[in-house]
């Protein structure tokens, strides 16, 4: 895992532009491919009633189960 620095910048354009402000954040140091998630969220199970398969949109997953998959890295 890597730090990344928070900080402030504009978003949008021209009419819709925004400040946005994000707080310092933790990120994977590699990227993490579907097939490598999916064989996680199966591995360790963490919905019971699916079996995830690559083919499918990896969003179904829960914001929990990307929780978990960070700290087992």
């Amino acid at each position: 895992m890597i730090k990344v620095e928070g900080g402030s910048f504009l978003m949008g354009e021209k009419k819709f532009e925004h400040k946005v402000k994000l707080d310092s954040f933790l990120a994977g140091k590699y990227e993490v491919s579907t097939k490598e998630y999916i064989r996680f969220l199966n591995y360790k199970e963490i919905n019971s009633k699916r079996n995830y398969k690559v083919n499918k949109l990896i969003d179904l997953s829960s914001f929990l189960s990307a929780v978990n998959y960070n700290k087992d890295q």
